[in-house]
């Protein structure tokens, strides 16, 4: 039969894809869905396979939501290590809407 020459870039495309669809897209949108708190909006999420780890970025009405929707995503399956990495106040801000930087790893407990 015909030989078909595969480059690297097709294999290491075809692994990227493998890898994205064995993301558990569905169980971590339903996990942020979940733990989404009142007064929390999230502007990106951003899985990483490679490291089995998330990144949310978002705003907060306040900093105690904040620190609730942190520790409901901390007890909320199948996330880990949930980690507030920065929260800065948006200047000029009436409303003192804070921005804020979430990562996460997800996997089962061992």
């Amino acid at each position: 039969g015909p030989h078909v020459a595969y480059n690297d870039s097709d294999v290491q495309t075809a692994r990227e894809t493998i890898r994205r669809i064995a993301l558990p897209w569905n169980d971590l949108f339903l996990a942020i869905e979940t733990a989404r708190t009142e007064g929390i909006a999230l502007v990106s999420i951003e899985p990483d396979a490679d490291s089995a780890s998330i990144l949310l970025t978002g705003e907060a009405r306040d900093y105690l939501r904040l620190l609730s929707f942190v520790s409901t995503l901390s007890t909320t399956e199948p996330f880990r290590n949930v980690r507030l990495q920065r929260h800065t106040q948006r200047t000029g801000d009436p409303q003192h809407t804070l921005s804020f930087n979430l990562s996460a790893t997800w996997g089962e407990r061992r």
